[in-house]
């Protein structure tokens, strides 16, 4: 920042080339299939790390889950559920790791739902939402 750059060729050069990677209306480099190959094997991890994350959680709440769902209330176990099943509970029988846990899926289940709400792709320019929660396609860009 203090020192200009020893090349300023090369500095117009990668210009050039963020210009043309960005450009809405032609994808020359080819960058929209390969956010959407490297999104995809992004979320395959997260999904997997989501199924994990459910299941520990319906393990940890199993006795209140099938007493629950026993009861008529509700037929689905969701993460409302399990939210309203972890604030019954005493302190004590709440591991710290449960709330990490059910924050960590309420930030993956919105990152997952903006990522179909919004296109960031080259050709479609680039959309703006304003959220604290980044798709991974955003990410990617």
């Amino acid at each position: 920042i203090d020192t200009p750059p020893d090349d300023f060729q090369m500095v117009r050069e990668n210009l050039r080339l963020i210009r043309e990677i960005l450009n809405p209306k032609e994808d020359v480099h080819q960058v929209s299939t390969f956010v959407a190959n490297l999104k995809d094997e992004i979320y395959e991890k997260i999904d997997e790390y989501i199924h994990a994350v459910e299941m520990c959680l319906c393990f940890e709440l199993r006795g209140d889950i099938l007493m629950r769902s026993n009861s008529g209330e509700k037929k689905i176990i969701d993460l409302g559920m399990i939210e309203d099943l972890v604030s019954t509970r005493d302190a004590e029988n709440n591991p710290g790791w449960i709330t990490n846990a059910i924050n960590d899926l309420k930030y993956l289940y919105d990152m997952k739902r903006i990522e179909k709400e919004v296109t960031f792709s080259p050709k479609s320019g680039t959309s703006i939402l304003m959220n604290n929660v980044v798709p991974v396609s955003g990410l990617i860009m």
